[in-house]
């Protein structure tokens, strides 16, 4: 995936007109986002493991976090 062809999340965009959906559906997704149902032909592309830091790497890594208040991680 080249990085022109990135597009920005909407959600965002939409929060920014008070419009705060629950749930969304991207037509032609690059990529996954929270809370929304991706269909495309990239969703997938850069979701390999290979990609992602373990989360126990990142609790065992305190010095990742040092000096930044209130970070919270979380299991899915």
């Amino acid at each position: 995936m080249a990085l022109p062809s990135r597009k920005p999340p909407v959600l965002p965009m939409l929060e920014e007109f008070g419009i705060h959906p629950q749930r969304c559906l991207e037509l032609f997704a690059r990529c996954l986002q929270p809370n929304t149902v991706s269909v495309g032909f990239e969703t997938l592309l850069l979701q390999s493991r290979g990609c992602f830091v373990p989360i126990e790497d990142l609790e065992n890594q305190k010095s990742l976090t040092k000096g930044i208040q209130d970070v919270h991680i979380e299991r899915y």
